[in-house]
């Protein structure tokens, strides 16, 4: 398994052109929260909502990647539940508003792709969707590091 330092600095070589970092800087986070945004708008099984009407697709997709994140960095991790908290509250929220979740979730992802595609074009990189869809879901545990470098706290 990859420390977090590992995972970043895959991250940063791929990132490397000014533009690119701009574009990834905003699109990579707002790309997680879509994917967690559409899957908080599939219909949840009979047996979710037994155990909490809060589970669906999202939440759980969400728990799941907090446990990655705790395996990647205890003190990464406890920063990420703070942030993917948030994160649920804004989707919850969202999914009161018109346009439906679903919609506002597939536009946003649709516009962050296409803007991540072209930052990759201004590297000269190709895409590989898989393994560039974990660094998009890695985005947020990387600019919450950047926030911990800038505190001087460890992880």
């Amino acid at each position: 398994m990859r420390t977090a330092d590992q995972w970043f600095n895959v991250y940063t070589a791929t990132h490397e052109h000014p533009v690119n970092k701009l574009i990834h800087r905003f699109c990579a986070p707002l790309a997680a929260i879509s994917i967690i945004g559409l899957l908080w708008s599939l219909p949840s099984p009979e047996a979710f909502t037994r155990i909490s009407p809060a589970l669906n697709w999202g939440s759980a997709f969400v728990m799941a990647a907090i446990v990655y994140y705790f395996i990647i960095s205890i003190t990464l991790g406890f920063g990420m539940i703070l942030v993917m908290l948030g994160l649920m509250v804004g989707i919850h929220w969202l999914g009161h508003q018109w346009p439906p979740l679903w919609a506002s979730s597939l536009g946003l992802l649709l516009s962050c792709l296409l803007a991540m595609l072209a930052g990759h074009a201004l590297e000269g990189q190709k895409v590989r969707l898989l393994y560039d869809l974990q660094l998009v879901m890695l985005a947020p545990i990387f600019l919450l590091a950047v926030v911990y470098r800038r505190l001087g706290i460890s992880y």
